[in-house]
Order: structure tokens, then C-alpha cells, then sequence
């Protein structure tokens, strides 16, 4: 699976919604319970499952709740989430040949 590349004048950063994390973290080696990914590690960063619609995610200066109405951005090794309409004000798609 491909991350998704947006673009937020004058960054380009990598984000996904809920169902490309959960792909994401499954790739990434996430433990599966049932088939749901249940926890691993991106970078500093701790994920661990709460319920099937809601991850924790934490370091040890961060705290973030990975859920429905998020986005997960990437940006270097720093993760953030932002609310999905906050998320589409902000941020354009970028494709490829842009």
C-alpha cells in the first residue's frame, strides 16, 4: 500500500485516514488478534488498539487518539492527528505528476 501525499502550502507530508492506518500498522507488523491489528511501534511512536474504532498513540512527549473522524499525518519522523474537516480545509491532494 502506498501512503497518500498531500500538500499544505509550501509542505508535503504523508497522511491517511482510519481504514489506510489500519492497513498501515498491519504492513508495518502490527500483532493481530482476530485479525485486527492490536499494537506495534512507528518510529518512537507506541500504537495500541482500544477498541476496533479507536488507537492510542503515544511516545514519550506525545499523546494521540487515531480514530473515524482523524487523519494521521507523517511529517519526518514527527505523527499528529487532525480532525477530518479541519484536515480538508488545510490540505490538498498532490498527485504524482504535480
Amino acid at each position: 500500500m502506498e501512503i497518500r501525499k498531500f500538500k499544505r502550502k509550501p509542505n508535503l507530508i504523508e497522511a491517511m485516514n482510519f481504514t489506510e492506518f489500519k492497513e498501515f500498522i498491519i504492513q508495518e507488523g502490527a500483532n493481530l488478534v482476530d485479525d485486527v491489528p492490536w499494537s506495534c511501534k512507528i518510529g518512537e511512536y507506541h500504537v495500541t488498539h482500544e477498541n476496533d474504532d479507536l488507537y492510542f498513540i503515544t511516545s514519550l512527549n506525545d499523546e494521540f487518539i487515531m480514530d473515524r473522524s482523524k487523519m494521521l499525518i507523517m511529517e519526518g519522523a514527527n505523527i499528529r492527528t487532525m480532525d477530518l474537516r479541519k484536515f480538508d480545509e488545510e490540505y490538498l491532494p498532490h498527485y504524482k505528476n504535480q
